[in-house]
């Protein structure tokens, strides 16, 4: 069973380092752009889900919402009974 390493190492030898080199470095343009893309993909879903109150964190986000908003009445609340 040969090793990642080992296996770049043989292909190198058997078609050259320039040229290898370059196939190696389009690739991993290639798989960059394709991890780019789906970055920007899955920031784009967030915040769109965001907006629309669909994902598990924007409904964190308005339960917490909601426990500031108790916190700010029960003050309120308390102030009235003390004046």
């Amino acid at each position: 069973m040969l090793t990642a390493i080992e296996l770049q190492d043989m292909v190198r030898s058997k078609v050259g380092g320039g040229k290898f080199a370059g196939v190696y470095n389009g690739i991993r343009q290639d798989v960059l752009g394709v991890q780019r893309e789906r970055k920007i993909a899955r920031t784009l879903q967030h915040h769109k889900s965001r907006s629309c109150g669909e994902t598990e964190d924007s409904k964190k986000c308005v339960k917490e919402g909601g426990a500031v908003r108790g916190r700010m009445r029960k003050g309120r609340e308390k102030r009235m009974r003390e004046a």
